[in-house]
């Protein structure tokens, strides 16, 4: 499964998925700076099953 971590998730967290997980970070992809709503359409576009936040 392929999962988003937002710009406000602490990176290290990325090491306690299980392997079952593909992560990869919004910085990773180059979108930093963009609105959730982007982010979701952005990650839906390139098949990420979830983006994970810990935003208000």
């Amino acid at each position: 499964m392929k999962l988003l971590l937002d710009e406000s998730v602490p990176r290290r967290l990325a090491g306690d998925f299980p392997e079952l997980f593909t992560l990869h970070t919004v910085q990773e992809m180059g979108w930093t700076g963009a609105e959730n709503g982007l982010l979701l359409s952005l990650a839906a576009g390139r098949g990420f099953a979830a983006f994970i936040t810990v935003d208000r």
